[in-house]
């Protein structure tokens, strides 16, 4: 059950924050946003994982959070992760005086919703395969929208 927490912890703070102390040699703590955005939306994919396994894992004795708390309230969760992720990296955008330019992340947002829409609809295991990898792709276009959004020459 602590595979959320780990994932979290590892794909967020650790990578966002180690890899910027690596470069900039430095701590900022502004980008702890960006570090709780991007562990979430890692979670989001192991979630994914997570709630298409639970009978497997039930079987298998696997603690995982869907186990515990059901399907229902997994995609629950799974919202939350996304909204606080998109809310957490709007923040941060506000917290530095961000630019218009700076919320062109939010373009992806529609496509994270239409996969959590989806993935509620789903009624066999087997069925959330495809969403594991349009996920891991949504993420991969927030983080080019991220990218191009902040290197965008100021408008």
């Amino acid at each position: 059950g602590l595979g959320d927490l780990f994932v979290f912890i590892f794909f967020g703070p650790v990578a966002v924050l180690g890899t910027y102390y690596l470069q900039a040699g430095t701590f900022q703590s502004q980008l702890i946003l960006p570090a709780i955005t991007s562990g979430l939306f890692a979670v989001t994919v192991l979630n994914i994982n997570n709630i298409r396994d639970i009978d497997s894992d039930k079987l298998a004795n696997k603690r995982t959070i869907p186990v515990r708390i059901g399907k229902d309230l997994a995609i629950i969760y799974q919202w939350f992760l996304i909204i606080i992720g998109l809310v957490c990296m709007s923040a941060y955008f506000l917290k530095t005086n961000g630019r218009l330019q700076h919320y062109l992340f939010l373009l992806s947002a529609p496509l994270f919703f239409i996969i959590n829409i989806r993935i509620s609809r789903l009624q066999h295991a087997q069925d959330l395969d495809p969403y594991l990898k349009k996920m891991v792709l949504s993420i991969l276009l927030y983080s080019a929208l991220v990218g191009i959004g902040i290197m965008w020459p100021e408008i």
